[in-house]
């Protein structure tokens, strides 16, 4: 189930101020080595180490194909390929790869069964233990700081209620911040791409 967080948008001049928001309450994430031994208690004929081994050298394969130009596609997970960050050049003559090339990112589009419907059709929804306390009045969103106050300037870390978001106050209070890799895979994991190249993912 998936665990969800109430949040004040307090940004000055939003016309949204004072609305309130959900957030997904996300616990730390788990190793290559806890997927394994996940994978490994669903019956799978394979050792918690071979399927380390596999995903470790996926990893290292996926990064050395991308480099080439080649997407990798998983399927039933995403399709991961390389793309790049461009600050403009004047003209032709004056574009320089390493003076107008910034960055290299990976962006993974999410297909199959990761898919923003297929998880939206799938998810289990419920309150976190302070949200449950907000809406039974027992605390106002307005009282608390940190990550509970989104665009706010109070102090982030106060924790009332003893439940750990793990929220990023300056985020964006419509729940995808666009540049976290480990968030939502249907996404784009590599942020904002001011080189030109459309990200916009399907589905």
């Amino acid at each position: 189930m998936l665990k969800i967080n109430l949040y004040m948008n307090k940004r000055q001049g939003d016309e949204n101020r004072g609305k309130i928001y959900g957030r997904c309450e996300n616990a730390q994430p788990i190793d290559t080595m806890k997927l394994a031994e996940h994978m490994a208690e669903h019956g799978s004929p394979f050792s918690v180490g071979v399927i380390k081994g596999i995903l470790t050298d996926m990893c290292g394969c996926i990064k050395e194909l991308i480099l080439q130009g080649q997407p990798v596609k998983l399927d039933g997970l995403a399709i991961f390929k390389a793309s790049v960050e461009s600050t403009p050049a004047e003209d032709v003559e004056h574009f320089e790869l390493d003076a107008n090339i910034k960055k290299v990112k990976l962006q993974a589009r999410a297909i199959g069964q990761l898919t923003r419907k297929e998880l939206t059709s799938d998810a289990l929804l419920g309150y976190t233990s302070m949200a449950k306390r907000i809406r039974k009045g027992e605390i106002t969103l307005s009282a608390l700081k940190g990550e509970y106050i989104v665009g706010g300037t109070e102090a982030a870390g106060s924790n009332t209620g003893g439940d750990n978001t793990g929220g990023n106050t300056g985020g964006n209070t419509g729940g995808n911040t666009g540049g976290n890799t480990g968030g939502n895979t249907g996404g784009n994991t590599g942020g904002d791409n001011p080189g030109g190249e459309n990200t916009d993912p399907e589905g």
